[in-house]
């Protein structure tokens, strides 16, 4: 395998953790947001680290190569594509809202 493809799943590979680190810490602060004491506070904690985690890792990243950094931030991107479908809600009307609904409300 020569040096760039390796470099550009390498890169890859990182944007993937990367993506996960920060919405998965997205959807947890969300989460969480509702039995804070301060949310405002939690929100923009968990951002301000987020943000610093994802920036050094692509940094980390654009040192070694800029095909696995494009690689990786083109996988960042699907990750983000994938967690939003995932965790979206179904719009109401639909099987998928109904059905949550009657999960919901017990009698």
């Amino acid at each position: 395998m020569d040096a760039i493809a390796l470099e550009i799943i390498i890169g890859g590979a990182a944007g993937g953790l990367l993506g996960l680190l920060y919405f998965g810490g997205l959807k947890m602060t969300v989460d969480r947001l509702p039995t804070a004491r301060k949310p405002g506070l939690l929100f923009a904690g968990s951002f301000l680290v987020r943000v610093i985690l994802v920036t050094a890792g692509f940094v980390l990243v654009l040192r070694e190569s800029l095909a696995g950094f494009l690689a990786g931030f083109l996988v960042f991107i699907l990750a983000r594509e994938m967690m939003t479908s995932k965790f979206r809600p179904s719009p109401p009307g639909t099987a998928a809202a109904d059905k949550g609904a009657d999960r919901d409300h017990h009698p």
